[in-house]
């Protein structure tokens, strides 16, 4: 063999190895990522997750990405907790006492999920691999972590401070300087979120703010859209009257923390929006005074979003008010439960307040007890326990109250209010008669009228709505329940049958069926009850005088028309 042959069998030899040898080696590297991907050497990304939602990425490629931190200080520390890791057997208190921090390591094309629970103190603090086991850290590598900017979230006093405008608008500053005391008791810079776009905010009645952490001080300017400055002081001397008309102002505010002895924070941050002034919402009483097991109608006007909408009620009365639009107004129905009598002991009167925007007003009315009468059905026992037991009773409850709970979203009665009776009968059991029946001497408020029916008898629908529910339960028999809107609905029970179907909308005095003896009663019934919500209420007043909204409201909205 000459020389040149040889030559040229080395020369060929030396480029396959130079071309094969790169491919040998990375898929070494990658069989080794295999088999422990999360390595110093395999790991090119790291992802963050923090335990209050903030998210950063490191690359081994881009070792100045994700903030100041550099890929070298991060995946050092993360490298060293899991070096220093000593398995145990499960965490020693349960989860929500420590912050969790969510880690992906990134080999190739694999990811393995890592999760650390650290704890401000440095000897408790474990992670778990992406196998489930879990390990504690040493304090040397917990340590090193807290001292990074990304372990703030361990820390209460790191937590920027949220303003909130007109109760639900979260605003973020433009500019902010957060200072927290941290490990070591050391002062650190916070993590903060700013934005550099202008948010719009609606407001009415004045300019509600809030933060979740009061500031010393607080200054407020408002231009108008020309630019010119209409107010600039102090929040507490900002002047209500600014918002009574419809109008839109620049507002920059500038708020402030001071630095003091045993406080664990502080900083400043100025804040821009713009907001949208709009007329202050008024709300209406109907009546200014009414019986326990009745309603009072509220109105309210002057409202872009109804769930903005806040309640308070004193005495309390346990219930939430729906408000439905009809007319350019709101309108809920709310009811004085019977059962309040005893549990605010007989109150004599109470106070409403409703909140929108910055404005918050009282609605008061005075509350009388109307006499318990007795009544009796006379049952025999075997039907009573067949009907009347703790499995039938749960039966009504569950069928029944998400038919209370829901809302149809159109008022049905305002035009056509004076509900009238769905049989020309007479009563044979009233409203929130002390019942007793006959065949187990068991006692219950009457939710409802009973009447005195003719078999063949038609029962037709107290006021104009829509129909929620036909069906059958052992205790009501066969049940039509109709929602005539803004909270309000009557139910139709024991009847032989119906002739309506859910959704249909129907008139006042439509036929929606015939009485009956199905369900819990005695011999031929039609029982009829008018709910608020899931709460049931006396119908008298309003077969006599309609269910009327406020006098003011309903001339106004006569006069829409």
């Amino acid at each position: 063999m000459n020389s040149d042959l040889k030559k040229k069998i080395i020369i060929t030899v030396a480029v396959c190895l130079v071309l094969i040898l790169p491919t040998v080696a990375a898929f070494i590297a990658y069989s080794s990522a295999r088999n422990n991907p999360v390595t110093r050497k395999s790991v090119s990304g790291i992802s963050v997750v923090t335990p209050d939602g903030g998210s950063f990425d490191f690359s081994r490629k881009a070792p100045e990405s994700g903030s100041q931190s550099t890929w070298k200080t991060i995946s050092e520390c993360f490298f060293t907790m899991n070096e220093s890791g000593k398995t145990v057997d499960a965490l020693p208190a349960p989860e929500s006492e420590y912050k969790c921090f969510t880690v992906t390591y990134s080999s190739y094309n694999l990811k393995s999920e890592y999760r650390y629970y650290i704890t401000r103190d440095p000897d408790n603090s474990y992670f778990r691999d992406s196998a489930g086991r879990y390990h504690k850290i040493s304090s040397e590598a917990v340590t090193a972590f807290l001292s990074t900017e990304y372990a703030t979230s361990v820390f209460p006093s790191a937590a920027q401070p949220t303003l909130t405008v007109a109760g639900t608008q979260n605003v973020l500053p433009q500019s902010m300087q957060w200072k927290f005391l941290g490990y070591r008791d050391e002062f650190y810079d916070g993590t903060v979120s700013v934005i550099n776009t202008v948010p719009t905010c609606d407001v009415s009645g004045g300019l509600e703010m809030k933060f979740d952490t009061e500031p010393d001080y607080l200054y407020v300017e408002l231009t108008d859209k020309d630019g010119n400055r209409v107010f600039e002081d102090n929040y507490d001397r900002l002047d209500a009257t600014l918002f009574a008309d419809n109008t839109v102002y620049n507002v920059t505010v500038t708020a402030k923390w001071y630095e003091a002895d045993g406080r664990t924070n502080y900083g400043e941050g100025v804040y821009r929006f713009i907001a949208n002034v709009l007329s202050p919402a008024v709300f209406y009483l109907n009546t200014p005074s009414i019986e326990y097991g009745d309603f009072v109608i509220v109105s309210a006007k002057n409202i872009v979003d109804k769930s903005l909408i806040g309640f308070t009620s004193e005495p309390a009365i346990n219930f939430t008010p729906v408000f439905t639009e009809y007319g350019g107004y709101y309108h809920a129905v709310i009811p004085l439960s019977l059962d309040l009598v005893s549990a605010n002991n007989k109150a004599p009167s109470y106070s409403f307040t409703f909140s929108y925007g910055g404005v918050y007003q009282e609605l008061t009315f005075n509350a009388s007890v109307r006499k318990v009468n007795k009544g009796y059905l006379n049952i025999s026992a075997d039907k009573c326990r067949e009907y009347y037991n703790e499995t039938t009773r749960k039966e009504f409850s569950d069928t029944f109250a998400p038919v209370f709970a829901a809302d149809c979203g159109t008022v049905y009665w305002i035009d056509d209010n004076m509900l009238i009776t769905p049989t020309t009968r007479n009563v044979r059991m009233g409203f929130g008669f002390y019942t007793q029946l006959s065949g187990t001497k068991e006692t219950f408020t009457h939710e409802g009228v009973d009447f005195k029916v003719v078999k063949g008898d038609s029962v037709g629908s107290c006021l104009p709505g829509k129909v929620v529910f036909v069906g059958e339960t052992k205790i009501s028999g066969k049940t039509v329940v109709i929602d005539h809107g803004a909270g309000l609905k009557s139910l139709y029970a024991n009847m032989s049958s119906t002739s309506v179907s859910v959704g249909d909308i129907i008139e006042k005095g439509h036929i929606i069926g015939v009485v009956g003896s199905t369900g819990l009663c005695a011999g031929t019934t039609l029982h009829f009850g008018l709910y608020a919500g899931n709460v049931p209420v006396r119908y008298y007043s309003s077969a006599d005088n309609g269910v009327q909204i406020s006098e003011a409201v309903r001339n106004a909205i006569a006069g829409r028309k």
